[in-house]
């Protein structure tokens, strides 16, 4: 038996023309960003241009990920999220029948709530990434169908696509909870392992020679140092399957996240008796000189923001994305290796078995650092898309750090000590959502923030989705620059990737 919808069930109002019936889906809030928890109200518009018959309206909620290698040719597309929400009828009727509109326009509210955890599924943040025929898209729609049960009838449907950033509570959760998250989180910060960078300590009775003598003079010695990037225990998020220090929010300045340090496993007293030695054995009738390494100079430092975005099923990387954080002159800052090396527990780090055989007799119960300046590394990791994995797509990051150093007796030849260290990125967590005005002008450059301001979700993720374009971070490099701070100064050269070892 069929039944007339009556007003207190649609809202109807006039008359349409045409032959054919139409829905439509209009959200509350416009452009607003939501995130876990958030109810999407909005009102559903049925335009009927000739009596249907129909059993039911719902409204559902649903997550896309897709991904294509057009190389390759592939291309993947799933769902996720899948949420539904009948709006007519209400359980106060008969959900077994069929009900009746006639022609006119009938509006009805509805609401669904984005849930707070979707069946251990985790739900990654709107995103969009093309170049070339490849692209990464994440996205989510909000759709509505009058369902038509006759064979002859094709349902009505409308869909009116959202923006989401999910919570970092969920967001970091998810990379331990489901396995999504990278080796490293897994990592304890301690297991640290010396590179085998060198920096060679010499007399100062031979720094009057050519550099090249110096390089092959035995009574050089060469020192390990690490370049170490030790993240601080405030950073530790604790989690059912472990914990990790590597989730960084954005908008956070390096400092409040890290410590970089140079490190050495020998003291400058080691340093001098591996010299005394080493002359002795040259010479045993000259006079023992009074022996101290020179300082050791900064010249500059280099950081750097790579992001990937990764097709996981094909292994393949569609784009490697980089973007300069800081490029600036340390203006020969210097480290005097005996006054200025601290020691620090030697079970904070672990040394390569060829550093042990090189330098067993030497080491002490403890290693010695020199801790860098705040101050020279004071810049925010840049509002972008947060780190996710979700079904075929994958964006992580990690920090390229370059930091030159070279000997103050001879400025002119330096080598680079490096650290690559992968991070998590998270959302700003002090957005909120903010009425804009549509019609507001805008700058082109408002919606990039580098310094911890609060700003709404829906600045971020446009801005998310219109650097997904091309190139996401390497089309900021520009920005940075032009905000960054006066104080640092920048330097048009490249940083020297030579692998020489530096006579100190």
């Amino acid at each position: 038996m069929l039944s007339i919808i009556g007003a207190n069930l649609f809202s109807r109002t006039g008359a349409i023309g045409g032959n054919k019936s139409s829905l439509a889906i209009d959200i509350n809030g416009g452009d607003q960003v939501f995130s876990n928890g958030d109810f999407i109200t909005g009102l559903l518009t049925l335009n009927v241009a000739s009596k249907i018959n129909f059993s039911e309206v719902v409204v559902y909620l649903h997550g896309v990920v897709e991904a294509q290698h057009d190389y390759s040719e592939s291309n993947r597309r799933d769902s996720f999220n899948y949420s539904k929400v009948r709006v007519f009828p209400t359980d106060q009727l008969d959900v077994s029948r069929l009900y009746t509109l006639t022609e006119g326009i009938y509006t009805y509210p509805f609401s669904i709530a984005y849930p707070l955890a979707s069946k251990n599924e985790f739900l990654p943040p709107t995103f969009e990434w093309s170049r070339k025929g490849d692209f990464a898209r994440v996205y989510y729609t909000v759709s509505a169908e009058i369902v038509q049960p006759s064979m002859f009838k094709s349902n009505i449907w409308a869909s009116h696509e959202i923006k989401f950033i999910p919570e970092n509570t969920y967001l970091a959760e998810s990379h331990f909870s489901n396995h999504l998250c990278y080796q490293f989180s897994r990592v304890p910060v301690e297991n640290t392992t010396f590179i085998e960078s060198k920096i060679k300590f010499q007399n100062q009775n031979s720094l009057e020679r050519k550099f090249l003598k110096r390089m092959m003079n035995s009574s050089t010695t060469a020192v390990p140092i690490l370049l170490s990037c030790q993240f601080k225990p405030h950073m530790m998020r604790h989690f059912t399957g472990g914990q990790s220090n590597r989730f960084i929010q954005a908008g956070t300045n390096l400092p409040e996240a890290l410590d970089l340090r140079l490190i050495s496993p020998l003291s400058p007293i080691s340093i001098k008796a591996l010299l005394q030695k080493n002359l002795s054995q040259r010479d045993q009738h000259q006079h023992q000189p009074l022996l101290s390494p020179e300082n050791i100079v900064f010249n500059r430092i280099v950081i750097t923001l790579h992001q990937s975005i990764v097709y996981r099923h094909l292994g393949t990387t569609l784009a490697n994305n980089k973007l300069v954080l800081l490029d600036k002159t340390l203006e020969h800052k210097a480290c005097d290796p005996e006054t200025d090396l601290s020691p620090v527990p030697s079970s904070t780090v672990k040394l390569s078995a060829k550093s042990i055989r090189s330098y067993g007799s030497h080491l002490d119960d403890e290693c010695y650092q020199f801790a860098l300046p705040h101050e020279w590394y004071n810049v925010p990791i840049p509002r972008c898309p947060p780190s996710f994995v979700q079904g075929a797509v994958e964006v992580k990051y990690h920090l390229g750090i370059n930091l030159t150093i070279s000997s103050s007796g001879n400025l002119d030849k330096s080598i680079s000590l490096k650290n690559q260290t992968p991070i998590v990125v998270l959302h700003n967590q002090d957005e909120r959502d903010l009425d804009v005005d549509d019609d507001e002008e805008e700058d082109d450059d408002s919606s990039i923030v580098f310094s911890n301001t609060s700003t709404d979700r829906k600045t971020v993720v446009d801005h998310q989705m219109s650097i997904g374009k091309g190139d996401v971070l390497t089309d900021l490099e520009s920005t940075v620059s032009s905000r960054m701070p006066s104080s640092l100064s920048r330097s048009s050269g490249e940083c020297s990737t030579s692998p020489f070892v530096i006579v100190l």
